[in-house]
Order: structure tokens, then sequence, then C-alpha cells
């Protein structure tokens, strides 16, 4: 925390814009790690992040730790440097990474059995800048430089770094195992891209002690006529295993529709690693297609569906929402979601409504009802929520409520989180019981602000909540967090 304070008030008196930010949180009863003395820290968690930038140059540090790990477990650094006379950038340190849609290098980045596809492509871009969160940096950070540049019209971008990352993958560093552990796996790796026009090549090479993994890809972004065509291919080696990976798009987008529809494969043996395909989940084939529609005056829509084959399985999702502008201040809103995969079908069916009276105020509410299909049966969750936002001068309020009960994990509900500024979080929860919430932002001068969030949960029939070190006794828990947050100017 020392180092972060220093540099943050060393950084308020430069000449330059930027912002820094202090969050404390800490969730009550004491969580068993803490109790039975298996953690190597205390029960809060803390973070400390600090933006700068001046003429082209930009510089982000972060000082983090998580319930039960030592002050500032994780404190890093990176800053980057634009020339505004010219096409040249340089980076350096820890790392926020993207070559094309991520399929050669993303950073952070991992292979997502639930990604979907949207009315919009993914996406072609190339991206080197400072890790400005604890995501990009505590688990497998990576620490390296490069740099970009414009050579015969095309842009360059190199990339080199040497990693210490943690094999389970978590970043947490609080029992004797995962300290003993952290970054005890040492990742050399180098990567480049070219891209001019709609074409781009990529490539990555990098061996963490277990032998080579690498990829190359060509991407490509373009038009044939009114239909835009987005795509990109990757061939990968880990080992002496060589696989593929693609997806495809053809998008269109008017005035009343945005269509998009594409092909994809990610098998499972395609080396993973600082990987992230962009729609799919992993498969020898799939395909899908999503549309956004505004049929009429006040209405609107979205309907997404796709199918993934792999060996003799095969899943299938569909999602359709519809809302509706009963009046300017009034809205009504369904959304439905079905799938099956390997024999067994979920789906999930929320209601909601948002008012707008005046000032500021809203109030929005929702229902919703899940299920699940499977050997052991067919369980089923309801959950209702309700949140209240009010502008008290410069100040906001907001509440929120819910109630659930669900016979299983698998028929689990899902609430949006009222999350501090710069935060976008959703909460599951199983089970029988309700969670109430409050937030609040208040600006003290501008450009700077204190929030506080509050949480409490409450279950039924139940001696402790969670499983692990993470355990509490009891029924219930509280959550508090506050964040102080102030722009350098």
């Amino acid at each position: 925390m020392i180092p972060g304070i220093i540099l943050s008030l060393a950084l308020v008196t430069s000449p330059g814009e930027g912002d820094v930010l202090f969050r404390l949180g800490r969730l009550f009863p004491d969580a068993s790690g803490y109790v039975d003395g298996t953690w190597a820290g205390d029960q809060c968690s803390f973070l400390d992040r600090v933006r700068f930038s001046r003429g082209g140059f930009d510089m982000t540090a972060v000082a983090e730790k998580d319930p039960g790990e030592d002050w500032c477990d994780l404190v890093t650094a990176g800053a980057s440097y634009q020339d505004p006379g010219s096409a040249f950038s340089a980076v350096g340190g820890w790392l926020k990474a993207d070559l094309g849609s991520g399929l050669v290098l993303s950073h952070p980045g991992g292979w997502s059995s639930g990604a979907g596809i949207e009315e919009k492509p993914p996406s072609l871009r190339t991206g080197l800048e400072p890790a400005a969160s604890p995501g990009c940096s505590d688990a497998e950070p990576l620490l390296g430089a490069g740099g970009g540049f414009y050579l015969g019209g095309m842009s360059c971008t190199l990339l080199g770094a040497s990693s210490r990352i943690d094999p389970s993958g978590d970043g947490l560093h609080r029992t004797a195992s995962e300290l003993a552990a952290e970054g005890s796996v040492r990742e050399d790796l180098a990567a480049a891209r070219i891209a001019g026009g709609p074409i781009g090549f990529g490539a990555v090479l990098g061996d963490r002690g277990d032998g080579l993994f690498g990829r190359a890809g060509i991407d490509f972004d373009g038009s044939a006529g009114a239909i835009g065509i987005t795509c990109e291919a990757a061939a990968g080696l880990s080992g002496n295993r060589a696989s593929e990976a693609f997806w495809a798009c053809m998008h269109e987008e008017t005035s009343a529709l945005r269509f998009n529809a594409g092909i994809f494969r990610c098998p499972g043996d395609f080396p993973g690693d600082r990987s992230s395909m962009p729609l799919g989940g992993t498969c020898d084939i799939g395909a899908g297609a999503s549309a956004g529609l505004r049929p009429g005056d006040g209405w609107s829509a979205r309907l997404t569906a796709m199918c993934l084959l792999e060996g003799d399985d095969s899943g299938s999702r569909a999602d359709l929402e519809i809302t509706r502008r009963m009046t300017p201040d009034f809205d009504l809103g369904l959304r439905a979601r079905g799938s099956s995969e390997e024999g067994a079908g979920s789906f999930r069916i929320v209601a909601t409504s948002s008012w707008r009276p005046a000032g500021g105020t809203i109030l929005s509410a929702a229902v919703q009802r899940t299920g699940h299909d499977g050997p052991d049966g067919s369980p089923c969750g309801t959950g209702a929520e309700t949140r209240l936002k009010l502008s008290l001068g410069d100040a906001v309020l907001r509440l929120a409520a819910a109630g659930f009960s669900t016979d299983d994990y698998d028929s689990r509900v899902y609430f949006g989180e009222l999350s501090l500024p710069g935060d976008f979080a959703s909460i599951q929860q199983y089970g029988s019981g309700f969670l109430l919430q409050a937030a609040l932002g208040l600006p003290l001068s501008e450009g700077s602000e204190i929030a506080g969030r509050v949480s409490y949960l409450r279950k039924d029939s139940v001696e402790s909540m969670v499983e692990g070190s993470e355990e509490t006794e009891g029924a219930s828990r509280l959550d508090a967090t506050i964040q102080f947050r102030a722009s350098i100017r």
C-alpha cells in the first residue's frame, strides 16, 4: 500500500492527467481460512490503481490483495509511449495484449465454453497496453516489452515476454502450497502481427518448460457488396500435436436490422495458452446466427441460435429477447434462453420492467424461472429482484432486494451486482434465501468521488456458506467495500 500512496501523491503534484483509485473490502463473519490459521494474511481485500498520462506517455501501476493474502501481494506496473509525430509506439512492464481477434494471442484469455454469437462480428485489432486490472496480472501475468511501427504501408507489432506464472491458474497466494507455487513456472514468449488493408497475419511462440507451443494465423475484415465478411484462421502446435481453429462471419447492418451469421471450429487439442476463441465453444464444428430487429415503433428484438458438434455429442443454444417501450418512461422486456448439451437441457426465462418517473429516479424489477433436465431429474428455480436508483443532489443511492428458491446448483438464478464505478458483475445464487444490496456514490469535488457498497446474503437450512478456506459459519454473510477515486489534472 505504501509504495502506491507515495506514487499517487507524487503524480498528483505532476503536470499531466490520470486517476487514482483506492478500494478496501471486508467479509463478515471471518472465513475458515483465517480462523484456522490456514491463510497467511488477513480478511481484507485491497486494490490501489494509479493511471497517469503526459504527452504521449502513459503509466499504470496496480497493487492488490485478495482475502487471506498478505498486503500488496500483487504489485505491477507498466508504461507505454506513443510518438505524437509518428506511428511509432512502445510498451513495457505488465501488459494486456491482443492480436487479431485473440485466436493467435489474447491476454487475459482462455477458452470459454459459454461464448455465443452477437449481432456484430468479433473485432480485429492489435493492442499492447499496460495492464490496468488484477485480472490481467495475478494468475498468469504477461511481463515483457513490445512496440508498433509502420513499414511500407503495413502496421507491424512485436512483443517479447518472460513471465513467472502460477500453475494453478487462480493467482491466489494464501496457503503454504499457494505461496510455494507463486511464480514457479517460467514462460518465454514471442509474438508478432503485420496488417495492411483488410488482411492481417499473426504468430506466437512460447515455452513453459514442458515443450513449445505456437500458433500462426491470418485474419480478414472486408466486404462483398453490402455484406461484411470477417474471419480468422490459425494453426496451432503443442508438443507433437498439430491442430487448427477458425471462425468466419457474414454480417449486415441497416436502420432496422443488424444481422450476423458464422461458422467456427475450436477443437479441444488446439493450444489454448494465451488464446481466446471469440465465439462458439470447444467443438469440431459449429454454426450460429444472431439478428437484432426494430419491427415497429417502440419495439426491439434480438434472436440468437447456435449449434456445436463434437464427436458423437452435440449441443445447441437459442436466445430470444424482446423489449417494448410502452411510454417514454416505462419499458417492458422478456428474455428466454434454452440450451441442450450431451442429452441434458436447461432454460431461463426472465421478465423485466423499468420505470423512470423523474429526476434521475429509476425503479426496475425482474422475475426469472430456470430449469434443468438431466439424468437426476428436472430441478427448477425461481428468483425475483427489484432495484431503485435515486439521485440525491450530487449523490447517487442504489438499493436492490432479491429472493430466490432453487432445487440445486443446476437450476441457479442470476442477479446483477450493485458494482462500484469500473466494475460490472452478476451474482449467481442457489438454494433458498434472499439478498439485500445498497451502494452510495458521493462526489467530493470535480473528478473525485467516494463510494461504498454493502450486500447481505441469507440462506435457509444451511449451517455454513461457500466451501474450502472461504467457508463462513452460519446462514448469513455480509460483504462491505469502500472506494475512493480522484482525477489527476
